[in-house]
């Protein structure tokens, strides 16, 4: 099997099983075009188009079952090309990550100094925002990849994959009366003091305030922030008492808080890798989500190449 004649198959799909078309969009010969098709034909054993008097007139049940694994292969060699020419260059390359504001300042650091060290010249950028701005950036084409939590609306061209999970953490100054407990917190001692937590842009707003709600508890969320070394500021001025996410809140750079686990009183949430279905990740994409696992690169791929519909 020769990839001119799965070049062949998908161009002669996409000119409407017009051979003529076909044979002009690469350059080719309709007779040598026709001998790649019964060629490929053979190789695989079934029949792929459907064949009248003079002409092609569409792809046989087998040929559509088929077409989609064509489709995928052809991409990956692209693809392998695409990467080989980034790396023949020096590694020049770019990628856009569209994400929250707590992933891209705790987890993604890391994440990046390691991709830029197999990467040097690659440039990156990072879009912040809520998780329907994040989704919508990676539906449109300004993002390469998301890392976030899933939005609340279906997005039928995008893949998410989970990755990781982010619990809640309540957070003090030193000597508050929640620090001091020796038992799991409950929600009502949370609610007996000021509140500082995410902006209701974000869905952490609304999680949050629904846990309280259903409790018919009232609370004074006395500060709402994006940023949550902003909320961490204000919890240590005295304000309040912060709710965050686990993730924003480290031993050695936060020594001067006390951090309470709430897991058992909020939802936790789950972190997933999102991709376009009818994009190619890029060498420098693919190494990076490598990162979180290479489980996660692996079901990405599946789910990926799960979907049937040609692109």
């Amino acid at each position: 099997m020769k990839l001119h004649q799965l070049r062949t198959m998908r161009e002669v799909v996409a000119q409407g099983f017009s051979l003529s078309r076909a044979a002009r969009q690469l350059n080719a010969s309709q007779p040598g075009l026709t001998r790649h098709l019964q060629e490929l034909e053979r190789q695989l054993g079934v029949a792929l188009f459907v064949r009248g008097a003079k002409r092609l007139s569409d792809l046989t049940p087998e040929g559509r079952a088929l077409l989609p694994t064509v489709l995928r292969i052809l991409d990956e060699v692209d693809e392998l090309h695409r990467a080989a020419r980034d790396m023949a260059a020096g590694d020049r390359g770019s990628i856009t990550i569209a994400t929250i504001d707590t992933h891209a300042r705790y987890v993604l650091p890391a994440m990046i100094e390691r991709l830029l060290r197999d990467f040097p010249t690659l440039q990156l950028r990072l879009l912040q925002g809520s998780r329907i701005q994040v989704a919508n950036w990676l539906r449109d084409g300004e993002a390469d990849i998301s890392v976030a939590g899933l939005p609340s609306q279906p997005y039928p061209d995008l893949v998410f994959l989970p990755c990781y999970e982010v619990h809640r953490l309540v957070l003090t100054p030193p000597g508050h009366p929640l620090a001091r407990l020796r038992r799991p917190i409950r929600l009502e001692e949370i609610a007996s003091h000021p509140i500082i937590t995410y902006d209701p842009a974000f869905e952490a707003w609304a999680g949050i305030l629904g846990v309280f709600q259903a409790s018919r508890l009232s609370v004074n969320i006395v500060l709402s922030a994006i940023d949550v070394d902003i909320m961490k500021t204000y919890v240590r001025s005295g304000l309040g008492v912060g709710i965050v996410a686990d993730l924003a809140y480290s031993r050695s750079n936060d020594r001067d808080l006390r951090a309470i686990n709430a897991r058992h009183l909020f939802p936790s949430t789950v972190t997933h890798i999102g991709a376009h279905r009818r994009r190619p990740l890029s060498v420098h994409a693919r190494h990076l989500i490598s990162f979180f696992g290479p489980d996660v690169g692996r079901s990405l791929d599946r789910a990926l190449r799960a979907d049937p519909t040609p692109a």
